[in-house]
């Protein structure tokens, strides 16, 4: 799996909160960063919910609506923005195989179609796709372009965005759980490093550690962190991540 620490929370989106009851929100839930539906009426991203016995293999060659969340960084002025925004998106066969990333994808108004892992931006940019990771039901795509590799183009951008994709859980039999439930795991990806002025430092760095989620149904809400540690030169440098905010 490779990701951007900048994105780790949005990627997880719905799980994003702080895992210590000494840790407040910071602040409201904002529901543009919500990715399933709020009423039974009909799933969030246009396939029917799940029943226990789909796979994530059954959305292949559908289109589905999806949140797609993404960094954007203007190498040539160092700022750095997140995106959130609705696009639909089409995965074709084998793509939760690893075999195939030729998507299509809907980015701010553009379709791009991907032939062979790669489409181009309307500014001239390559931009690539992968399946970050996949499990039995569900699963992550990514799209992502660095300007360092699109030379001659104007204003080459960075950019990494990931969207879920999955038979989502009906929300009435989310609400009629109760009691918690904790999820353990561990990770792997590259990370950007920035200074205090936001400016980049150094980049595909190598971070490894545990993750740590919990579900608590009884309030609706999910907390959690990430404890690992950046690998630049041999000489680990540790950290903590603590996701706030997610009723």
């Amino acid at each position: 799996m490779r990701f951007n620490l900048m994105l780790s929370g949005l990627a997880l989106l719905a799980l994003s909160a702080c895992s210590g009851a000494s840790i407040s929100p910071s602040r409201a839930a904002d529901p543009l960063f919500f990715i399933g539906a709020e009423t039974s009426d009909a799933s969030a991203n246009g396939l029917e919910f799940a029943d226990g016995t789909q796979v994530v293999a059954g959305v292949e060659g559908r289109e589905m609506q999806v949140k797609l969340a993404r960094f954007v960084r203007n190498p040539a002025s160092g700022q750095t923005t997140i995106v959130i925004s609705d696009e639909t998106v089409t995965v074709p066969v084998t793509f939760t195989d690893y075999g195939n990333t030729d998507i299509v994808i809907t980015l701010d108004g553009q379709m791009l179609a991907f032939v062979d892992g790669e489409a181009t931006l309307q500014s001239g940019q390559i931009i690539r796709s992968y399946m970050n990771y996949r499990l039995a039901q569900s699963g992550t795509g990514a799209i992502y372009t660095y300007g360092k590799n699109n030379e001659g183009v104007d204003d080459a951008i960075d950019m990494e965005g990931f969207f879920a994709i999955g038979f989502e859980t009906n929300p009435d039999e989310i609400a009629a759980l109760s009691g918690s439930a904790t999820y353990t795991g561990s990770y792997f990806g590259y990370v950007q490093t920035y200074d205090l002025e936001g400016a980049l430092t150094a980049d595909e760095l190598r971070t490894i550690g545990a993750i740590n989620m919990e579900a608590d149904f009884s309030q609706a809400h999910v907390s959690g962190r990430l404890t690992g540690w950046i690998e630049p030169t041999g000489d680990n440098t540790e950290y903590e991540l603590i996701f706030l905010g997610a009723p």
